[in-house]
């Protein structure tokens, strides 16, 4: 699975494998001793080899959690033995033996069904089907019929189920939530035949033609002028030799089990009142003493031990192609309706949602953990939510942007920062706000006696001069332009010896004299600045510093100055190495907002277009926007009080929005794509949304703060039953190095037992083995098998490993558990229910801690 941190694992038994009908408990000390041997004798050399342990652990991909906790509590015992022991040199001491105790930690979600994770945020065009592979209620398997009847004598039958939900963030008002929306025809049921049904099959032969409709079986009774005649059976119970069961005032009694050359048949008797009316032999499908019986009453299947008996009424359903089943599954329910493939024979019989009433859109729509909940005990379908991937925060709030960059180092920067005051020749000023924590020191220099243009800062050509006389050729009249020629300079607050410093055209911090970080200003304008940012001087954000002079003649003091973000500056941010490029940037620059949201600026804080005089406020808006590579979200920031727009602010017209969110086109242009928006101004106003790519985009009081996942989200869907979810704790790595040491973490404890070194000279050392649990695997799956000798966890319900190993005949009832080792060397830890199998996984970690 793609984009997902969680795994399934799937529980129970299949609804159509045949059950364990076979009589006897049999418990660890109650094995068939021509079967299993026990474990009691168990040996260290027979657990481990030369280098590591001689089991595999083997789990079973259809086992209930705590099957999984105890396998890895049984990898944990072995790696307790980790060690070997043999003969050492004289003074040879005990060597640390490191061991992994408990599960990794992961988030589970338990259940039968099928956990999907490719649902892409704002898509129509995925389908989900889910089979016998997904969903154990789902069946893929083959029925014999009378090939009389069918023209064959086995028919294959499928049965799958089909979603095609929209996953997708709902801005409608009346919903505003991340949702999963289904159609009426969103949902289907499909049973596939292969041979198809001809046209004139019916019930007359034997055996019938049985297969399971949403989790219930029915047999065909006719299928005949487009019409398939269905009849449910219900009460399907097994009874032992010697069990009774009551029909119509009648008690019906299992006698014997009889078996002749593998095949298995039921002698029943029927009495009444305690006499004995009748008794006879019956085999699979045979109906029983209909000449008493008003019920119809029926064999399903005989087995060696039991015998499983239909009885009861029958409920009786037509399906016609393009017609609305009434009452199913309930009275006065028209959900379904029918539709066949091929008429003659019929290869699929297709269900699919017909209830005007029942749609799951709009406010229906699945928010985060709702449910459908599918008829006859089929299921449901769950919205888990969105796939979990690392993701970055870009906040902006109290005149700062917080983010990291894609080198995963951290910033914060300020985007404005405004003066008034009086600053002469040699004077400095260190900013009130800070880059990554740390200040700027500016130092002004207005008279310009000392200045020597080509020495101190290079050539002519790149300075930026005053604005009173012409220049001639791009060469300053020096003569003239004297007093408009100042300059400044950089440097950071600490006492690192930082400085800025260009080299070819490029700034960056070095530890250089004062004289290479010189930038010429020009009175009344903004002067740009490349600024390398602290904790990452490949990080480079685009400043402007506005510097005015005293308009006094022959006055050179400054008076008022910013230091401003310029419009393009841009910020990386981290994401993993085949994402998109993420980024924020620093858009439109609106000067002047209550009267057109034109963009005039090029400068955070510049003002409406003109000279500032002294004393005035420089404000301005602009668009902070966070591109992760497929969506864009602009938030509209207030330069002066450094937060979002004040929506209720007459400064702003009516149409500037807090936050607009654009999803599916980066180029932030309305158009075809999909835009919502962020306010506070209402009580009704959406605060929060997520992009297409699965960006989460939130205002909150002043502050914007976007959530930008490293890689694109998927919407997660669980079908099937009984879904829930569960995080395992951490294991415990221990590492003990003394006799009798014992260690606890988290719960889990560790001992490394006492060990007598002995031998005189020659001591007995003992050391790891090179195999260790915490960097080796020792557990597995059934589906996985690996070669070898296993320790087979579950029983054959739930291990496939388990299965054909007599356990069938063992585990039949609550209580039942198996622990032994089979003839080919196999250590069985299984029992009836997932607690039996916790009480045999026991006796065999007590064995292995004891060796």
């Amino acid at each position: 699975m793609k984009n997902i941190n969680m795994k399934k694992i799937v529980a129970g038994a299949g609804v159509f494998a045949v059950s364990a009908l076979f009589a006897g408990a049999v418990a660890a000390a109650n094995m068939a001793d021509d079967t299993y041997t026990g474990i009691d004798n168990l040996t260290k050399d027979q657990l481990f080899g030369a280098t590591g342990p001689a089991y595999n652990v083997i789990v079973g991909s259809m086992a209930q959690p705590v099957d999984v906790v105890w396998a890895g509590n049984i990898a944990a015992a072995i790696g307790k033995k980790a060690y070997t022991s043999g003969d050492a040199i004289a003074g040879a001491a005990l060597e640390s033996v490191t061991v992994t105790a408990g599960a990794e930690s992961t988030s589970t979600i338990s259940g039968d069904g099928l956990l999907t994770d490719d649902w892409e945020l704002g898509s129509t065009s995925v389908t989900e089907t889910l089979d016998d592979r997904d969903y154990s209620v789902l069946g893929d398997y083959d029925v014999d019929v009378d090939d009389s009847i069918f023209d064959t004598d086995e028919i294959n039958v499928q049965e799958s189920i089909t979603i095609t939900p929209t996953v997708a963030f709902d801005s409608d008002k009346d919903v505003a939530d991340l949702t999963a929306s289904f159609d009426r025809g969103d949902i289907s049921y499909t049973l596939e035949f292969n041979p198809g049904i001809n046209n004139g099959a019916n019930d007359e032969g034997s055996p019938d033609f049985k297969f399971n409709l949403m989790g219930n079986e029915y047999t065909l009774e006719d299928y005949s002028n487009g019409i398939v005649t269905l009849v449910q059976n219900k009460n399907t119970a097994p009874y032992e030799e010697g069990a009774s069961f009551e029909v119509d005032g009648y008690t019906i009694t299992v006698e014997d089990i009889l078996e002749s050359s593998n095949n298995y048949s039921v002698e029943l008797s029927i009495s009444q009142n305690g006499a004995i009316l009748a008794s006879e032999v019956f085999t699979d499908y045979e109906t029983v003493f209909n000449e008493y019986l008003e019920s119809n009453v029926e064999i399903d299947t005989v087995y060696d031990k039991k015998v499983t008996v239909v009885s009861g009424t029958s409920t009786s359903i037509e399906l016609e192609s393009g017609q609305i089943i009434e009452d199913f599954p309930n009275i006065d329910d028209k959900l379904w309706k029918v539709s066949f493939t091929g008429s003659d024979p019929i290869t699929k019989i297709v269900f699919t949602n017909e209830d005007q009433d029942v749609q799951w859109e709009d406010e229906d729509a699945l928010k985060v953990d709702d449910s459908i909940v599918l008829p006859f005990d089929l299921g449901s379908i769950d919205f888990l939510g969105l796939t979990n991937e690392s993701s970055k925060e870009v906040i902006v709030e109290d005149g700062y942007i917080s983010y990291i960059d894609a080198t995963d180092d951290d910033h914060k920067v300020f985007f404005y920062e405004e003066e008034d005051g009086t600053y002469g020749d040699g004077e400095n000023y260190t900013t009130m706000q800070t880059l990554d924590d740390k200040k700027l020191y500016i130092e002004f220099h207005t008279a310009d006696e000392d200045f020597n243009t080509t020495t101190d800062v290079g050539s002519y050509d790149s300075f930026i001069y005053g604005n009173e006389d012409s220049n001639v050729g791009g060469i300053p009249n020096a003569a003239n332009d004297a007093l408009d020629i100042g300059y400044f300079t950089v440097q950071l607050e600490d006492d690192d010896g930082d400085y800025l410093t260009k080299t070819s055209n490029v700034w960056t911090w070095e530890t250089t004299n004062t004289d290479n970080s010189k930038f010429v200003y020009t009175d009344a304008a903004f002067t740009d600045l490349t600024i390398p940012l602290y904790n990452n001087e490949s990080e480079k954000l685009a400043y402007g510093l506005y510097i005015n002079e005293d308009g006094a003649t022959g006055t050179n003091d400054i008076t008022q100055f910013a230091l401003g973000l310029k419009e393009g500056a841009a910020g990386s941010i981290e994401g993993t190495i085949d994402s998109p490029t993420q980024d924020w940037t620093i858009k439109n620059i609106y000067t002047q907002i209550d009267v057109a949201a034109t963009s005039d600026g090029t400068y955070v804080g510049k003002t409406a277009t003109g000279v500032l005089t002294d004393g005035t406020d420089m404000k301005s808006m602009f668009e902070f926007v966070v591109d992760d590579g497929q969506d864009s979200v602009v938030a509209h920031i207030d330069a002066g009080t450094g937060n979002l727009v004040d929506t209720d602010d007459s400064s702003y017209l009516a149409v500037v929005d807090q936050v607009l969110v654009v999803n599916g086109n980066s180029a932030f242009t309305t158009g075809d794509a999909v835009t919502y928006t962020l306010n506070q101004e209402d009580s009704d106003d959406l605060t929060w949304g997520y992009t297409e790519f699965g960006t989460y985009a939130e205002v909150d009081g002043g502050m914007f703060t976007a959530i930008v996942p490293d890689t694109k989200l998927y919407g997660q869907i669980f079908v099937g039953g009984g879904a829930s979810t569960s995080t395992s704790i951490n294991g415990s790595t221990f590492t003990l190095t003394a006799e009798g040491e014992q260690q606890t973490e988290d719960g889990v404890s560790v001992s490394l037992d006492a060990v007598a070194l002995s031998g005189g000279a020659a001591t007995d050392a003992i050391v790891p083995m090179t195999w260790n649990v915490a960097t080796n695997k020792l557990v597995y799956l059934d589906n996985e098998n690996p070669a070898g000798n296993k320790i087979i966890v579950g029983g054959h319900l739930v291990n496939t490993l388990a299965q054909n190993i007599g356990l069938d005949t063992m585990l039949t009832a609550s209580g039942d558990y198996v622990l032994g080792q089979n003839a080919e060397g196999n250590i069985v830890v299984a029992g009836m229910t997932a607690e039996d199998t916790a009480m045999a996984a026991k006796e065999l970690i007590n064995v292995i801690e004891n060796m």
